[in-house]
């Protein structure tokens, strides 16, 4: 389902009509300099930016690309906008808040240009096995770390809670990255960890395989208040065995991920990756398992904006559909 069928009618607005060239672009090349920014190390993003900085160095005329880590999609979008990278992945619901200027951004960033959209980044909330927690509802008063400040971590965390009437003055919240997440559950100094991740994270793998941790998941009637609310969440299931000690299927919430530019980046470079995206996905899955998700089975999904031009005339001439 298109996002711009769930989201505020406003928003599918700044969707433009394919652009009209006097004179086709030259798509000969070189493709040049290209500025990646992904995410956390030990996440999603990370391992598929360098995959996807490799395939267009591998399967274009003249790219040199490189991919840099970041805390995530809120610092990615600010980065690109400003003009300090080209390329980075971000969850639909900030790349929404962006465009409206709500919520971490505090006008509304008008330069932000889709390429496509992949896999679902799952909340990952996460207890250790001897804690007794086996449900959201248990967490009111107990410590729980959410990522960076004004992430879209955080945020999704914080929603969550909200969906089980768990206020943020309810909990004692933790602003720290993934990794020191991981320690702290393991040394148990917090009592619950959440991070938005493609399935699966590394992070997660790696303290599973050390310690007995269980995976809180979303009960029916909160997945469906926070599906009205707020309708860029949608269900997501991390299968049973994914992780280890992970014995059945958990219901979380998912956010579609995006590959966003700037709309002044050059044509030939949005369209070169999106051609290596769709010709060359095989690079991407050898980075990471989700990387097959962003074949192109997904491009509709980035279609509650524009898309940037060098994109449209690859999907244009390719003949695929992506509005």
């Amino acid at each position: 389902m298109k996002i711009c069928n769930l989201v505020a009618a406003g928003i599918c607005t700044l969707h433009l009509a394919s652009p009209v060239f006097a004179q086709s672009p030259d798509l000969s090349g070189p493709v040049g300099s290209v500025r990646f920014v992904s995410g956390p190390t030990g996440g999603t993003y990370f391992p598929l930016g360098e995959g996807i900085a490799r395939a267009l160095n591998q399967h274009t005329n003249g790219a040199r690309s490189t991919s840099t880590p970041t805390g995530g999609s809120t610092e990615n979008v600010r980065l690109i906008s400003f003009g300090e990278a080209d390329f980075g992945w971000a969850a639909a619901d900030v790349v929404y808040f962006a465009l409206m200027g709500e919520r971490e951004f505090s006008e509304p960033i008008e330069n932000i240009e889709a390429i496509t959209a992949g896999h679902s980044s799952a909340g990952h909330l996460v207890v250790r096995a001897d804690s007794g927690i086996e449900n959201v509802s248990e967490l009111r008063g107990k410590r729980i770390a959410v990522g960076a400040a004004g992430s879209s971590n955080a945020q999704a965390a914080l929603e969550w809670l909200k969906a089980y009437e768990i206020a943020e003055e309810d909990v004692t919240l933790q602003y720290i990255s993934t990794s020191a997440t991981v320690d702290a559950l393991r040394d148990n100094t917090i009592d619950a960890g959440f991070q938005l991740s493609g399935i699966p994270s590394a992070n997660w793998q790696s303290l599973a395989n050390d310690l007995p941790i269980r995976f809180l998941g979303i009960d029916d009637e909160q997945m469906a208040e926070l599906n009205h609310r707020l309708p860029f969440y949608q269900p997501e299931i991390i299968a049973a065995g994914t992780y280890a000690g992970q014995d059945e299927d958990i219901t979380t919430i998912g956010v579609k991920v995006l590959l966003v530019t700037r709309e002044d980046v050059p044509t030939i470079q949005a369209h070169e990756i999106a051609r290596v995206l769709f010709e060359h996905n095989d690079v991407l899955v050898q980075s990471h398992p989700m990387g097959v998700m962003w074949d192109g089975r997904n491009v509709k999904d980035a279609g509650f904006m524009s898309f940037h031009a060098g994109a449209e005339l690859y999907y244009n001439n390719a003949g695929i559909e992506y509005k």
